[in-house]
Parts: structure tokens; sequence; C-alpha cells
């Protein structure tokens, strides 16, 4: 919830910069040219500021320890691979959390991960997943 502020902050300079520097005058289809500027500022702008969040960010961790209650691989053009975690201090539910095929070989269901939590820069938390010390 707390990305949108920075985001459509973001986006809207994005978009100025695209609508001045890059909208097409002699072209006839000026809605499309809006849309696609309009919806390539605010992906562009989810990306950095996302990236940025993290890069930036200089809090202090908070670890916690989660239990692995199931794991499960979704096939399509590729396998992703999930480990679906119990409830911690920030989640009041189960969640997925998507993962190399390494370090889902590595820990079975019942095991505990340990959640490296931070608050990120922009104030939007994000977290590192690893075992033993060695992140992922």
């Amino acid at each position: 919830d707390k990305i949108w502020n920075p985001l459509l902050i973001f986006g809207f300079f994005i978009f100025l910069l695209l609508y001045v520097k890059g909208f097409n005058k002699s072209y006839n289809y000026f809605y499309g040219q809006l849309i696609l500027m309009i919806f390539g500022s605010l992906i562009y702008s989810f990306g950095f500021i996302k990236g940025l969040n993290s890069v930036i960010d200089e809090s202090n961790e908070t670890i916690y320890k989660v239990k692995v209650i199931d794991q499960h691989i979704s096939s399509g053009k590729s396998d992703s691979y999930f480990l679906t975690l119990d409830k911690w201090k920030f989640q009041n539910k189960n969640i997925d959390i998507k993962v190399s095929e390494s370090f889902y070989n590595e820990i079975k269901s019942g095991d505990f991960v340990t959640l490296h939590l931070k608050q990120g820069y922009f104030n939007i938390p994000w977290f590192v997943i690893s075992k033993n010390s060695n992140s992922y």
C-alpha cells in the first residue's frame, strides 16, 4: 500500500518527460499515444521505486524464523518454485514466496527459514529469505 505515493509522483514526472519529448503530433492517434505513455511511465516507475526502495535502504534488519508449511511448483513456459510460509509478525495469513530451484530443493516442509526484514527507504518493507545465514 505504501508504494502508491512515490509511484504516482515519480510516474507523473516520467509521464511529463515522455509527453514533452515523445509525443508525435503528426501521428493521428492522440489517445493511443497518451495511454501508452501513462502505462509505460507507471510500469517503469513501479520497477524503479521498488528497486530504489531496497538499494538505498539503510534501516536495521529484523530477523524472523518462519516455518515452511508447504512447497509447490508452478509449471508454464518455465517452472517456478514456491514455499508456503506460516503466519509471522507482519503477515496474518500464510504466504507463498517464490524462490530459486536450488533453495527449494534444500528446504522441506516443516523446516524453518530466516526472514531478514528491512523497512525500506520509502517505508515499503521488504525481506530476504535465507537458511543457515546464506541469502537467496
